[in-house]
């Protein structure tokens, strides 16, 4: 007789918030009053115990992910975001965003860099906010191509219309695919009860 236990803690929602820090800039900058650099940090760990009739028992702590955000502003219409994520995996570090925010209006944000293509609203589900353990292990949402977690490295054009948010973006297929070829995505979003912040 076998019985097998297995209980998955997550302590995303209290290192968010502990790790959630925001540095206010200092008073005086040549670009006016800007807003802060906030840094914030995230936590997926878990513990399983294995228990089977005739052998000891096992039991293990694991660091599934562990991830450090950075981005904030470089003047009034530029801003950054760099993100880490730590894979237990792997045991190995990696880049998970790195762009530059080109912010002209509502209508005209523009980044570049590596960050999340369009996509549809299942495979914008990180390993925090999804409701199930491991959202990039059933064979749905890692259907698209990527060069890490989701991320791949191009240009994007996103503008708000109030209820409406369209994204247009370029992206390399050498590093997702191996060919050298420039991939697209796109996404429309229409609320039609009330706006999404």
């Amino acid at each position: 007789m076998s019985q097998t236990l297995k209980t998955q803690l997550s302590a995303t929602s209290w290192l968010l918030l502990a790790g959630s820090l925001a540095f206010a800039p200092p008073p005086a900058r040549a670009q006016g009053n800007l807003g802060p650099v906030t840094v914030g940090a995230g936590l997926q760990t878990s513990f399983s115990h294995n228990s089977t009739t005739g052998t000891p028992s096992t039991d293990e702590f694991q660091l599934n992910s562990a991830r450090i955000y950075i981005s904030g502003p470089v003047t009034d219409q530029i801003s950054f975001m760099f993100n880490t994520e730590f894979d237990g995996g792997t045991n190995k570090v990696g880049i998970l965003d790195a762009a530059a925010q080109f912010n002209i209006s509502p209508e005209i944000h523009i980044w570049a860099g590596r960050f999340l293509p369009p996509s549809d609203r299942a495979n914008l589900y990180g390993p925090y906010y999804s409701n199930q353990w491991g959202p990039y292990n059933d064979g749905v949402q890692d259907g698209y191509p990527f060069a890490y977690t989701g991320r791949d490295n191009g240009v994007m054009w996103w503008g708000d219309f109030q209820k409406l948010k369209v994204s247009l973006g370029a992206f390399d297929g050498k590093t997702t695919d191996g060919n050298r070829t420039v991939l697209g995505a796109a996404r429309v979003q229409y609320d039609f009860w009330d706006k999404e912040e």
